[in-house]
C-alpha cells in the first residue's frame, strides 16, 4: 500500500457523512460507494499531477496496530 493509496481510502471515509451547506441549511450530500471512490481517485490523480511533493506513490512504512 502506497501513501496514494492510504490517502485515497481516508478520503473516501471522511466522504461517508458529507453535507453541503445551502444559505442557513444543510443538506446531506448522499454519494454512493463508487461515487466517493471515484472523487477520492481524481483528488490523488491531481494532487500527483503538480509535482508529488507528498511522495504519494511511496510505500509505508511498516508499523504496528497496537500492542504487540
Amino acid at each position: 500500500m502506497t501513501r496514494g493509496d492510504l490517502l485515497r481510502e481516508s478520503l473516501g471515509y471522511a466522504m461517508i457523512g458529507l453535507k453541503i451547506q445551502l444559505g442557513q441549511r444543510f443538506m446531506p450530500l448522499k454519494l454512493t460507494d463508487e461515487q466517493r471512490a471515484v472523487i477520492a481517485t481524481k483528488v490523488v490523480a491531481n494532487m500527483s499531477q503538480h509535482g508529488d511533493i507528498w511522495n504519494l506513490d511511496e510505500p509505508l512504512p511498516n508499523f504496528h496496530h497496537g500492542p504487540r
